[in-house]
């Protein structure tokens, strides 16, 4: 028989796999007790670049640097009680500056609230309006029918992430010890997956409404303002193409990475 170990490891694998299968790659990791299944399931995954940072609050400002760096969701991992909440500074940001991060705290289980055990404190919506979803998980089940849910909750979480507005995404797990099985080893490791391309929806405006745009600007005088953001060349040359027809100048932060072309 299978331990409750074994179990959470093997439903924390195949939540890890459903961000897989959404283009998440790297993992930051701030080592921790509870976070134990977490961090051993990201060590051993083979298409995972894991990253170490025993400093919670330096190592969500390293996700938040990978995420703006690569265009696509980061992972960040950290132990239960306090340890999550260092990340407060790294998600403000990444939710205004609209870089997806995936915040994995680890929890401990329902029946350790409000007793004074160590390090519990109440993690649900920690991160209040900063994020643009929250998940609570609850514990883990040896089911076929949880485990394609929590698959599914993992692709849902990267895509969430990913949506008209990206930002931060967080994910509060319970896990109920022990932590590593016993007996029963560890899950087999998964084949090496090559994640798929994070597109993130981008709004367009067709003919019609860049006439009506059009009219609307030429009633007065206009300009188009480009903020600190990571934008690709597609977004250049729409944004050029823009402003000749409507006849506007562009104004660029230095950190558009436009100034220059």
């Amino acid at each position: 028989m299978k331990d409750s170990a074994f179990t959470q490891l093997h439903w924390v694998q195949r939540l890890i796999e459903g961000m897989l299968k959404e283009g998440l790659h790297d993992v930051v990791i701030s080592p921790g007790s509870r976070s134990t299944p977490l961090a051993l399931i990201c060590e051993r995954h083979p298409a995972i670049q894991s990253w170490v940072h025993v400093d919670e609050r330096s190592a969500a400002f390293y996700a938040l640097g990978l995420a703006k760096a690569s265009r696509r969701p980061v992972g960040l991992i950290a132990t239960s009680g306090s340890a999550p909440a260092h990340w407060y500074p790294a998600v403000i940001e990444a939710n205004l500056s609209c870089t997806p991060l995936i915040l994995l705290s680890a929890d401990r289980p329902l029946e350790l609230y409000h007793c004074g055990a160590n390090q519990t404190i109440d993690q649900g919506h920690l991160f209040g309006s900063q994020v643009r979803q929250f998940y609570q998980l609850p514990v883990a089940e040896d089911s076929d029918r949880h485990r394609r849910y929590i698959h599914q909750l993992g692709r849902r979480a990267i895509r969430d992430s990913l949506g008209s507005v990206p930002g931060p995404v967080h994910l509060n797990i319970p896990f109920q010890e022990p932590l590593v099985p016993t007996q029963t080893g560890l899950p087999e490791k998964a084949q090496v997956s090559f994640p798929a391309p994070c597109i993130s929806p981008q709004p367009k405006l067709d003919s019609a409404q860049l006439q009506q745009l059009g009219e609307v600007v030429s009633n007065g005088n206009g300009v188009i303002v480009c903020g600190p953001e990571l934008f690709d060349n597609d977004f250049f040359n729409a944004v050029t193409a823009l402003a000749q027809h409507l006849a506007v100048p562009i104004f660029a932060d230095p950190l558009s990475g436009l100034r220059f072309g």
